[in-house]
């Protein structure tokens, strides 16, 4: 997969191919998850000439929020676990 990198202002916005690749998916993927409220992909942060762009802050927060509601679902799992064993 290809994509590209812009250089505007001293921030790096990448490509849909480059954030397809970021995340191991295709790049419909990534158009399907912007369209996707369940997902909470950000909108891009550039449209230039109907390609989309995101900066790395951008991309870092969406993960930092995946991030964050994977732990809480796991520790959720955790409570569920514990207190469905005896004594627990």
């Amino acid at each position: 997969m290809f994509g590209f990198t812009k250089d505007l202002h001293g921030k790096r916005y990448h490509s849909r191919g480059l954030v397809a690749a970021r995340y191991g998916r295709h790049p419909r993927t990534i158009k399907r998850w912007e369209h996707d409220p369940d997902v909470g992909f950000p909108a891009p942060d550039l449209l230039i000439h109907d390609k989309a762009y995101w900066s790395e802050e951008t991309l870092n927060a969406f993960d930092h929020r995946q991030h964050a509601i994977t732990a809480a679902r796991i520790e959720a799992k955790h409570r569920a676990a514990e207190s469905a064993q005896p004594g627990g």
